[in-house]
Formats: structure tokens, sequence, C-alpha cells
């Protein structure tokens, strides 16, 4: 078991792999962090997309250091690359690019009020991807956090 100096000491590194995942899920730069005072980390996040938008979020962070370093390393090298993936899918489900997975999916969900059945097979097998890859970069992280609601960032 590591000691609470050796945990203390990795919670710092933790929480800026939590920053990045952020970046990564939301599709962004943090552009304000406000720290709450609370018994662990919290923290109030602006993210900011490459259209100049600004996502309020709330980052609730660990309850012990328990993600591995390459956990945190392996979400914060693949991360992007699985949304560029996204990205890719919503491109071509859609006919035409988008410069974030926000963008991407704020059209789909544009599409499917418009027309539900609308390509609806493709539709489905682009979200599946879509939630699979968020999967494979959230699961170390809720691990670490210690969550169990599978929604560790939410929109506010």
């Amino acid at each position: 078991m590591a000691s609470k100096s050796s945990d203390n000491a990795n919670s710092g590194r933790f929480t800026e792999a939590a920053f990045g995942w952020a970046e990564t899920v939301i599709g962004g730069e943090i552009v304000r962090r406000e720290q709450m005072s609370r018994w662990r980390p919290t923290y109030f996040l602006d993210i900011q997309s490459n259209d100049g938008s600004v996502t309020k979020c709330y980052l609730r962070g660990y309850r012990s250091a328990g993600v591995t370093e390459d956990e945190a390393a392996l979400s914060n090298t693949i991360g992007p690359e699985l949304v560029r993936q996204n990205i890719a899918d919503l491109k071509n489900l859609l006919g035409r690019p988008f410069n974030s997975e926000n963008a991407g999916l704020a059209a789909l969900e544009e599409q499917i009020k418009r027309d539900p059945e609308h390509h609806l097979e493709d539709t489905i097998r682009v979200l599946h991807r879509i939630e699979c890859r968020m999967e494979f970069l959230q699961a170390p992280i809720q691990k670490f956090a210690g969550f169990s609601s599978l929604e560790p960032l939410q929109r506010m």
C-alpha cells in the first residue's frame, strides 16, 4: 500500500491528467479553472472549443491515487486520436467536416430532430463507435476517481 505522502505526491499529476482528459472529452482547451474548497479536489472549468464557444463543466477529483501512471498517459496520448476518429465518423455520416467533436454531435442532434429515421442504421453504428471509444478513455479515470455514476464530468 502506498504511503500517504506518496499518494499526495501523485495526486497533482493525476489531477493534471484529469484536466487533459476533460479537454479531450469536451474538445477544447481549459481557459479557466476554479478549485472548490472540499475534502477532495473539485473544479469548475471553462473549456473553449476551436469554434470559440465555451463549455462550463464541473470536474470532481480523485478519492485516492488509484489510477496508474500508464493509464493516465494512455488517456492523454490516445484521447486526441479517438476524438479525431469520432470527428471523421461524424463527417462521413453527415457529409461535411467539423472543427470539433461537439460541433459534429450538435449537427447530428439537429439531423435527428429533423428526420429521426434518416440513415438510422448508420447513425446507430456511429453513435455506438463513439460510445465505445469514450468508455475506453473513461474507465481508467473513473476507476481512480471513484465514480460509479459513469458521468464524472458533467456539463452545467
